[in-house]
Parts: C-alpha cells; sequence; structure tokens
C-alpha cells in the first residue's frame, strides 16, 4: 500500500486527529488544537449543508495554513440527534479535489500546497434517522476510521508534476438554465500526460460551495501498453490540445455567477 510505504521511509505525520468523548466520535476542529494548521475555511459554518427526506449533503472547502504541502487530506462526518444522541458515526468521507503533487515517483491528487485551499463534496448520504446537528473530522483513516492517527500527511519534498496541462479558450456559459464550462486542454510540457481531468468547483455570490463537477477522462493519443493508463487512448504529448470540450453542471445560473468558481486539472504521468 502507498501510504504506508511512504510513512515505513520517515514520512512525518500530522498528529493525531483526536477525540471528543470514549466513542471517538468525530471532533471539530474548531475544538481540536492537534488539527492547526489543516481545517475547514470558514469553520463549521463554511459547510454548506443540503438536507432532503433521509438524505444529507456536505459541500465546502479545506485549507493548509502550514508553510508544507499536505497530502491525502479528506473529510468525514458525524449526525447527531437534538439530545445529542449520535446517530451515523464516521460517514460519508470525501477526499479534497486539491492540487496534483509527485513525490517518490508517486502522484497524489488529494493534496494542498501552503496557503491553498480545495474543494469536497460528500455527494447525498442515507442518514438513519432525522438529525439535529453534525460533527466532522479532517484527515480520515479510510481502513480504520477510528483510528487517532491520521492519513494526512506533511509532504515537505513533493513536487509539481512535470507535465503542465493549460485550460485554453475557458467560457462559463449555461445549457438549459445551468452553469456550464467549454474548454481545451494543451499539454505545455515535454513530459507525456495520460488520464487527466478537469474538476470545476462552482460556488454561489456568498462563496458557499454549491458543487464539484468533473470532467470524463480527457480524449488523447493511444498509450503504450507498458504505461499503465487507466484509459488506453488518453495521452497527451507535447503540444497536443484536446478537441473542445464541455462539462455541464447541475447549478442554475441563477444561484452563481460567472466568475463564482474555480477549476483543479488531474492528470497521471
Amino acid at each position: 500500500m502507498i501510504r504506508l510505504w511512504l510513512m515505513a521511509v520517515g514520512v512525518v505525520l500530522l498528529l493525531g486527529c483526536g477525540v471528543s468523548d470514549p466513542l471517538n466520535d468525530l471532533l471539530d476542529p474548531g475544538d481540536s488544537p492537534v488539527l492547526e494548521g489543516v481545517a475547514v475555511k470558514n469553520g463549521k459554518d463554511g459547510i454548506h449543508v443540503l438536507e432532503n427526506e433521509g438524505t444529507v449533503r456536505y459541500l465546502g472547502e479545506i485549507e493548509n495554513h502550514t508553510a508544507q504541502p499536505t497530502c491525502f487530506v479528506d473529510i468525514s462526518f458525524s449526525t447527531y440527534d437534538a439530545e445529542g444522541g449520535l446517530i451515523d458515526q464516521g460517514f460519508g468521507r470525501a477526499e479534497i479535489v486539491g492540487t496534483t503533487l509527485r513525490f517518490f515517483d508517486q502522484i497524489e491528487h488529494a493534496c494542498l500546497l501552503s496557503g491553498e485551499f480545495a474543494s469536497f463534496d460528500t455527494g447525498e448520504l442515507d442518514v438513519s434517522a432525522p438529525f439535529d446537528d453534525f460533527l466532522y473530522k479532517i484527515c480520515v483513516n479510510p481502513n480504520l476510521p477510528n483510528d487517532p492517527e491520521p492519513m494526512c500527511d506533511f509532504f515537505p519534498l513533493a513536487e509539481e508534476p512535470l507535465a503542465v496541462l493549460t485550460l485554453l479558450d475557458l467560457e462559463a456559459g449555461e445549457i438549459g438554465g445551468m452553469r456550464a464550462f467549454t474548454f481545451r486542454v494543451r499539454n505545455d510540457s515535454e513530459m507525456l500526460a495520460h488520464d487527466a481531468k478537469v474538476y470545476f468547483t462552482v460556488l454561489d455570490a456568498e462563496g458557499r460551495v454549491m458543487e464539484i463537477a468533473g470532467s470524463v477522462t480527457l480524449p488523447g493519443q493511444p498509450c503504450a501498453e507498458d504505461l499503465g493508463a487507466a484509459h488506453p487512448t488518453s495521452c497527451l504529448s507535447s503540444g497536443v490540445i484536446t478537441p473542445s470540450l464541455t462539462v455541464q453542471t447541475s447549478t442554475p445560473v441563477g444561484e452563481t455567477c460567472a466568475g463564482c468558481f474555480y477549476y483543479r486539472v488531474h492528470h497521471s504521468e
């Protein structure tokens, strides 16, 4: 497992995420000094909670206040009833749609550079009963969700990938009254890239995350069999420009604005 191997070679771990009671419930970082430096942007109030009958969805952003790159950043939630009783624990885990970084010849997308923030979206989650409150925990171990050791790590030697993919002709328009983005992608480096995707984070006028919309794998050229590409026709060599692509969202244009979005480009190499 890549993460365990990285730990074995001496990567410095973040301190334990901590617990709030004997049940090891998830803890709000605002009350957790051991999570200082990696936190939800604007705290608990910055999380956009969408409730429907029997489901809940959490959207927001996590930021890195430290001086080092941090990777494997994710978040998990627990719900509580009006009396403070636990309903659902440690569900809704979501990795951030972060910056792609390279270390030990590995590529990881759930990373934050120093001072950077990135979005997350749990998608719709089934809840077992009506809830009154929620708490969250950053850096959840996906295999051992109650493990006090987090799974996000500092990677001071992490570097930006060798391939540089640039969006061209980006336009924020609409299709059927919903926000949509059209663009092309160019490989502005000498390095071959493959399995590239573009993710758009749509915000409302107050800066709340409304949606994360991702493109399918970008079309490219056939890849060599030994490259290990997940999509064998996704290779983008130096200077290649993709055809025009469209990502349609489910956010009505009236609930956002022309400049209320940002994007991340993920790829392998």
